[in-house]
């Protein structure tokens, strides 16, 4: 669960697992034999004792009429950052891999032969197994089974757990990311205890949340259940649906093939990339900044200053010292994340994005067009930069050009600029790793939490 707008970028996977069983609504011992909801603190200790699982994960995302799903091999110590994931399925991203361990996390996509790695931090790495900002998912547990043995149910803290147990693939049926998820972006929530369900060939306790008000959120008939084996209190299945730009979006994902307490070497969780791989380092390459005069003091190139279109509010701003030099601010409703940025040459733009790119004109510059299924991007040649405007969801085409067109190449309309070095030299600040554009529009796959 997420109570803020958080930009999530979604798994193009999964394999539909149908759940057997049947549904019995909350009752105590006597109720033919459905157990009393469990008690959150017990539910959380006993959840958090599990140590090292293994096993496999089956991922699917909808998002209107597209589909995708993928499989996964997962080692995961519980309570930790110590994560390790790869795609099994689709043979399209076999061999792409998740690692992660107390100090970053890598992305390898395999058909690239590229990494990437990452810092920490709240924005970029959200796992239920870890150490979120709100808790793991043993403080989720506590939450929500304290909630729902109260009368209403309702809770107005439960911790962010994200959209599931574990991060996910970031690909579509065509490589990209998908639209972010609709978040709650609500205060409250009620938990509902909804008896006991099989699932997976595991007995399992089932939760159900909702938005405590449901026009609280753009996103409708929001709803996310969580099947919890209920010996060991592990989220078995996570499903999420709902209702966004009035067409159906869920994302479940499901664990099978289990081992508790499994025996992992401590390499498991740690990645060495080998010696032709490519390597990208946003750990030290990008800087997140929390607003946009933090992201001016820290650049030597003029931050876009966009016109954002009605109902999108700030998120981050991000400094770029990669490919290219450059910031990016970062903007997101419930269903889609826009990036107005500039920088201080092309690099930004990918040879993929080149393979398809129209030409235009935008107040008379040369421009590009790329549209790359679930994510495009606007690049205008200004004299001495080139500035972008880049859609992760549904955004009109007109839309975008215009959005791109307010970012200015009058480079002197713009005096929020600094003479200090580029973000990754920068002595001091904010040194948080976070997505670059490209990788914020999952151009080349890979892996994500």
């Amino acid at each position: 669960m997420t109570r803020t707008r958080t930009v999530v970028l979604l798994a193009a996977v999964a394999f539909a697992v149908a759940l057997s069983g049947c549904s019995f609504g909350p009752g105590g011992a006597g109720d033919g034999g459905v157990p009393p909801v469990p008690d959150g603190d017990d539910a959380a200790s006993t959840y958090r004792a599990l140590g090292n699982v293994t096993g496999d994960l089956q991922v699917e995302v909808v998002s209107g009429d597209h589909e995708n799903r993928s499989t996964l091999r997962f080692a995961a110590e519980v309570g930790t950052r110590n994560v390790r994931q790869r795609v099994t399925a689709p043979a399209t991203y076999r061999g792409n891999r998740f690692v992660s361990n107390d100090a970053y996390y890598w992305q390898y996509n395999a058909s690239a032969d590229v990494a990437r790695r990452y810092g920490h931090t709240a924005a970029t790495f959200n796992s239920t197994f870890g150490t979120g900002d709100d808790g793991d998912f043993g403080a989720f547990l506590a939450a929500a089974f304290d909630a729902a043995n109260e009368s209403d149910g309702t809770v107005s803290a439960l911790p962010n757990v994200g959209v599931g147990p574990a991060p996910t693939v970031v690909s579509g049926d065509d490589g990209e990311a998908s639209a972010p998820a609709p978040s709650a972006n609500v205060s409250a929530f009620v938990v509902t205890y909804a008896g006991t369900e099989t699932v997976a060939d595991e007995r399992t306790h089932v939760l159900v949340v909702e938005p405590a008000d449901p026009d609280a959120t753009a996103a409708r008939n929001l709803t996310i259940t969580y099947y919890v084996d209920r010996e060991r209190f592990f989220p078995v299945r996570v499903e999420r649906r709902a209702t966004a730009d009035g067409e159906r979006w869920s994302h479940a994902m499901t664990f099978s093939n289990l081992t508790y307490g499994a025996n992992v070497s401590a390499s498991t969780y740690r990645y060495e990339p080998s010696e032709r791989t490519e390597v990208v380092d946003y750990a030290t390459g990008v800087v997140r900044f929390p607003t946009v005069d933090a992201l001016a003091e820290n650049t030597t190139v003029p931050v876009p200053d966009p016109s954002v279109p009605d109902g999108f509010e700030f998120a981050y701003a991000a400094g770029i010292d990669l490919n290219a030099t450059g910031g990016q601010l970062i903007y997101s409703n419930e269903s889609t994340v826009l990036v107005a940025g500039r920088y201080l040459s092309d690099g930004i733009i990918q040879s993929r994005e080149r393979g398809v790119a129209e030409n235009l004109t935008v107040d008379g510059r040369r421009a590009l067009y790329v549209d790359l299924g679930r994510s495009q991007a606007v690049y205008v040649y200004c004299e001495e930069y080139v500035v972008s405007a880049a859609s992760i969801g549904p955004y009109p085409r007109d839309a975008l050009v215009a959005f791109a067109a307010s970012l200015d190449c009058d480079d002197d309309t713009d005096d929020r600029t600094a003479g200090s070095p580029p973000p990754s030299v920068a002595s001091g600040g904010e040194r948080d790793a976070l997505l670059g554009a490209r990788d914020a529009r999952g151009d080349e796959g890979g892996t994500r939490p």
